[in-house]
């Protein structure tokens, strides 16, 4: 037989010390934020008794790092909470410096004011100008997706062919809609290019009611992105080895389960059930629990067992309790876990998923991690960054994943904000540096211009003598030059006179045909002529007109004649075809005078 190779035996050594409880797993990633790019450590998945995966985030900066370091500070926007972390970071290195969270005030019940509220507060405890701010929502209404589109030369086609996929596929999806791409990877099938985009979309009202509300408060916004966009950054700077591995963040309200592939996020599973629900149903029953406790008034025991053995039984049965109460819950948890293992991998073998990552604040529940350590099989670690020197299995950081995430992540492409957004926030920069160079330079004129002063109104006052003595050698010139030019505004008038009538408008022609088709026994008392600019104006069986001539007048004869002298003009009228329409509106005998009011709507 071959001897066991040392370090195999080296690595079994520790992991047996593990299991037994004899020491401390080792930090994975100690080194990480403090050396240079080095060789990538493994992570463990052969070594499965290491539950705990971390990254230092506390060290640190080397000085001519921090030198061109800059403060970058990370908010996560959670339904009831804001949680920020505040880094200094290089393209390298990461060191956070303050972190907390921030909630709501319970007596506001508007949820845009009290995040105003909470921010405020957060702005005036750690918040200084000329800081990054990135800023990481939740919203059911963004919509994060893969597709494959064949490879297109030109970048305008693209984006085009996936607007058209957008505003097929999605129903609220619309002009003002925010939408960002990414190319993941190229590949051929069937001997055609092909492309994988990740694509996300968000309506634009939600997008703005954010910029809004921190352009209240006065913060510049550097970058608005997605919270499986910040799992996906803090995912990649803590997880040297990226695969095929699904992300749980168990928040309080909320658990999110992120599939990554090769560092890229596929998928994404939004579960309503947190942490809370483990909180509300272990304290349930409990004042139950606590009166069954008591003592009876006359200070002896229900029972004359011995009292260290009912003490022992009631714990016992306290733990029993506990476990009953929790088991539910757990369960819901474990199967909601393998609702996503089937939804992410499919029937497909690519999308096998290799390791699972649970993280949030939720990690802290001491049942729920070996419970589904006992269920899952399959590796399993917990991600944790450590923002203190303290014992590396603590788990209070696990809460700040996504928000550490925010304040590190630098793609582009993830960004939600606007351009519209970009260029104020550019144009108000550059207006108050041109505001600054046109201080300084009106001081510098102002400066400049003291000794001149007097030597230009001298020069003023020189111009003006010179003037009336020209006026006084040449009196006739001034009178000369006036005539010309008032003979060349008649003639002005005289020609744009001329082009109205050469180029016959129709209120001239109407005017014209009025004045030599109209008989002696008809007048005309008014003619208002105007364009049709709304649908009222138009006939419902035409819609080709363009103008509108309503016109008033009477017939100068008796009744009975009257009637058929407006009958013989109107057709007069139409048998002109000038005409695209006629109505004879109203026609009214008056009674004292001998003579007919009429009236008649034309159309152009």
């Amino acid at each position: 037989m071959t001897q066991p190779d040392k370090k195999m035996t080296t690595r079994r050594k520790i992991d047996e010390k593990n299991s037994a409880g004899e020491s401390k797993p080792k930090d994975l990633s100690s080194k990480a934020n403090s050396l240079k790019k080095k060789k990538a450590k493994p992570l463990p998945s052969q070594t499965p008794n290491r539950l705990y995966v971390h990254d230092q985030f506390y060290r640190a900066l080397p000085f001519f790092q921090k030198l061109s370091a800059r403060k970058t500070l990370g908010l996560d926007i959670d339904p009831e909470k804001v949680r920020y972390v505040l880094t200094q970071k290089t393209k390298t290195e990461v060191q956070v410096l303050e972190w907390g969270v921030q909630k709501f005030p319970s007596e506001e019940k508007d949820r845009d004011k009290a995040l105003q509220i909470a921010l405020e507060n957060i702005k005036s405890k750690v918040y200084k100008r000329g800081m990054l701010v990135n800023v990481s929502i939740f919203s059911p209404e963004i919509n994060s997706r893969h597709l494959i589109f064949p490879k297109m030369k030109r970048t305008g086609d693209l984006e085009k062919a996936i607007y058209n996929k957008n505003e097929t596929d999605l129903q609220n999806f619309d002009k003002k809609s925010i939408w960002r791409y990414e190319i993941l990877d190229e590949f051929e099938h069937e001997e055609i290019p092909k492309l994988r985009i990740s694509i996300i979309t968000v309506p634009g009202e939600v997008v703005e009611k954010y910029t809004r509300i921190f352009d209240h408060i006065g913060i510049e916004l550097n970058s608005l992105i997605s919270r499986p966009s910040s799992i996906q950054s803090t995912y990649r700077k803590m997880v040297f080895r990226p695969g095929r591995d699904l992300v749980i963040d168990i928040g309080y309200d909320l658990t999110q389960m992120c599939y990554l592939k090769n560092g890229n996020t596929e998928f994404v599973r939004n579960v309503s059930i947190g942490a809370r629900n483990l909180e509300v149903t272990i304290h349930s029953g409990a004042e139950d629990e606590i009166k069954n406790d008591k003592v009876s008034l006359n200070g002896k025991k229900e029972s004359e067992t011995n009292p260290s053995e009912k003490l022992r039984s009631k714990l016992v049965n306290r733990i029993q309790e506990l476990k009953n109460k929790q088991n539910p819950v757990l369960h819901t948890f474990f199967s909601e876990i393998l609702r996503s293992l089937a939804f992410f991998q499919g029937k497909s073998t690519t999308q096998f998923i290799e390791r699972i990552f649970i993280t949030g604040y939720g990690i802290r529940k001491e049942s729920l991690m070996p419970y589904l350590k006992s269920r899952l099989n399959m590796p399993l670690f917990i991600l944790t960054p450590q923002f203190e020197e303290r014992d590396s299995r603590t788990t209070e950081y696990g809460e700040y994943f996504s928000t550490l995430g925010t304040a590190v992540q630098d793609n582009e492409t993830a960004n939600l904000l606007p351009k519209v957004y970009k260029n104020r926030l550019v144009y108000k920069k550059l207006n108050v540096f041109l505001v600054g160079i046109a201080l300084f330079l009106a001081a510098g004129l102002s400066y400049l211009s003291v000794g001149q002063e007097q030597i230009i109104k001298s020069k003023k006052q020189l111009i003006v003598k010179y003037k009336k003595d020209y006026e006084r050698l040449n009196p006739i010139e001034g009178k000369y030059i006036q005539v010309i030019q008032a003979i060349s505004d008649v003639n002005k008038k005289n020609a744009e006179l001329k082009s109205y009538i050469a180029s016959k408008p129709p209120l001239t022609e109407v005017m014209r045909l009025f004045s030599n088709e109209t008989p002696k026994y008809v007048r005309i008392d008014r003619i208002y002529f105007r364009k049709i600019a709304v649908d009222k104006d138009k006939p419902k069986f035409k819609n080709d007109f363009s103008y509108v001539i309503d016109v008033e007048g009477g017939v100068t004869s008796e009744a009975l004649m009257a009637n058929v002298s407006l009958i013989n003009f109107v057709n007069h009228l139409i048998d002109l075809k000038f005409f695209k329409h006629i109505e004879l509106l109203n026609k009214l005998k008056q009674s004292d005078e001998q003579e007919t009011t009429f009236g008649i709507r034309l159309y152009l």
